[in-house]
């Protein structure tokens, strides 16, 4: 049970420390939207996309790194651990300097794009460098569990991004003459200061070192580990972007800019999901390491999915009935995708229950299970995108689409990942419905809700989304009590809160 509350612990610190950095994320992503306009930011999420996919280049060197390092740790094997690490960041840098190269010899040679994409193009290729060296340090607290300090640094990075982009966009409003415009490179340009300040930080400040290690053997023993885990990545980009391309290539860039803001907000949600599998993938991979005994890490999987289930669809419910009030009174452009977006923030509730599945798999080696149903799931994506776009169903039929893949996905590893565990299927399908009743209570609340929509009158809708938001929040509290009855999630966060959330861990 301590150990299970650790976990509660450091994902309720964590996903703190990452909220308040997030928070200026989504105020710069807001501005961004504004400034831009559907159009240009439609082309600016493309770009992003090429950082994203940048982020899987290094031929899964840091995909062993964060698996081997922790199964090291927990056999207490810590010359290894230490030598894995600055075999696989050696390695991993080099990669990306060369990829990043021929990223800028490359945009001298395409045409028929503006000459913001070009400028764009090029600025990414430094940006993902500098993102790169980030990222090592992020690897590297993640092993050693010191979640603290990983926040500080995405707080660090998304304030100097914020700062930044104000003063791009006061600079645009007033007639400002400035170094950059606010278009696409001069916001390309913001992050890349950032990033510039953060590696200062990390490297000056922080004094964070790795030795530079070549040995051909064994990063190529790393790259055997981790391309498998490299390759699921990828096909989980590719998962989840397949709703982007379709539109980009069936649709145009401007309903990408309408679905780009639906997809922003979900992701917020995913945001805290995301935050729990950081923390409790090295717990797992220790707890294993220690007697490779899949009964040892069966709370690991079971606990945090618990939590999910209770207390994720109260978050979901908040979002749905918050997000389309702000969209229509601050971002009124954007209002066509209101609808997108309350049916994926709904459907992020299926990626969600199963991170930690994910890892499960993952920490007892069943990893070309997951890649079969991602591959699976790409191929049933595609169809139906294609499906309800060619039925005129534009990008609402794409959220759907969406939808209905994240849900056979979701399950299918839902139930290959507990049945290591609950053998009978009868059990198994029980448990289901158990973990998908908050979900599926939520919603039909939300449903009620819906009936009530935005009106065009601030002040009536002022009141309407605040009855509803409080109405949710005391229609949630068994919910809470549920949570805390199953796992003491809501108790252990309460006795930490008296902690200073931004003292740096013992080392």
């Amino acid at each position: 049970m301590a150990h299970e509350k650790e976990i509660i612990r450091d994902t309720s610190i964590f996903t703190v420390a990452r909220y308040a950095a997030y928070f200026f994320t989504v105020l710069t992503g807001l501005i961004i939207a504004k400034v831009l306009g559907p159009a240009e930011f439609g082309v600016y999420s493309v770009l992003i996309l090429i950082i994203n996919y940048s982020h899987y280049s290094h031929f899964g060197l840091l995909n062993a790194v964060i698996k081997k390092v922790p199964f090291y740790i927990g056999k207490k094997n810590y010359e290894k651990a230490k030598e894995t690490e600055d075999i696989a960041f050696t390695g991993a840098t080099i990669i990306t300097i060369l990829i990043s190269l021929a990223l800028i010899i490359l945009s001298f040679f395409i045409k028929r794009v503006s000459e913001h994409t070009i400028k764009g193009l090029i600025i990414i290729a430094l940006i993902i460098i500098l993102k790169r060296l980030y990222f090592l340090y992020q690897n590297h607290l993640r092993v050693e569990k010191r979640f603290i300090t990983f926040g500080k640094n995405l707080f660090i990075y998304s304030l100097t991004y914020f700062i930044l982009i104000i003063f791009l966009s006061l600079g645009y409003k007033l007639g400002i003459p400035l170094i950059v415009k606010f278009k696409i490179e001069g916001i390309l340009i913001a992050s890349l200061v950032s990033y510039l300040f953060l590696i200062f930080y990390i490297f000056i400040i922080n004094k964070f070192r790795f030795q530079i290690k070549i040995n051909k053997r064994k990063t190529i023993q790393l790259v055997k580990i981790g391309f498998p885990l490299l390759t699921m990545g990828i096909m989980y980009v590719i998962l989840t972007s397949i709703d982007k391309i379709m539109i980009i290539k069936f649709i145009d860039k401007v309903n990408l800019g309408y679905y780009s803001i639906a997809v922003f907000v979900a992701e917020l949600i995913y945001f805290v999901p995301q935050a729990m599998a950081y923390v409790v993938y090295p717990h797992f991979l220790e707890r294993y390491g220690k007697n490779e005994n899949k009964d040892y890490i069966k709370n690991h999987l079971i606990q945090p999915t618990l939590v999910i289930s209770y207390l994720l669809p109260i978050m979901i419910g908040l979002v749905f009935i918050s997000a389309p009030f702000a969209i229509y009174y601050l971002l009124p452009k954007y209002v066509y995708g209101v609808t997108s977006l309350k049916i994926l923030v709904c459907a992020i509730f299926f990626m969600s229950i199963v991170v930690n599945s994910k890892l499960f798999l993952i920490t007892i080696n069943k990893e070309r299970h997951i890649l079969f149903l991602q591959g699976i799931s790409i191929v049933i994506a595609v169809i139906l995108n294609y499906i309800f776009i060619k039925g005129g169903y534009g990008i609402m039929g794409v959220a759907i689409a969406t939808a209905i893949t994240y849900f056979i996905y979701s399950t299918s590893l839902f139930f290959y990942s507990f049945k290591h565990y609950i053998n009978r299927i009868s059990k198994l399908i029980k448990f289901f419905i158990k973990i998908y009743l908050p979900f599926l209570y939520i919603i039909l609340i939300l449903v009620l809700f819906d009936t009530f929509p935005i009106t065009g009158n601030l002040f009536k809708d002022i009141i309407f989304t605040s009855v509803k938001l409080l109405i949710l929040l005391i229609l949630s509290i068994p919910l809470l009590f549920l949570a805390n009855k199953k796992t003491g999630v809501i108790k252990t966060f309460l006795n930490i809160t008296n902690l200073k959330f931004f003292k740096d861990e013992k080392i």
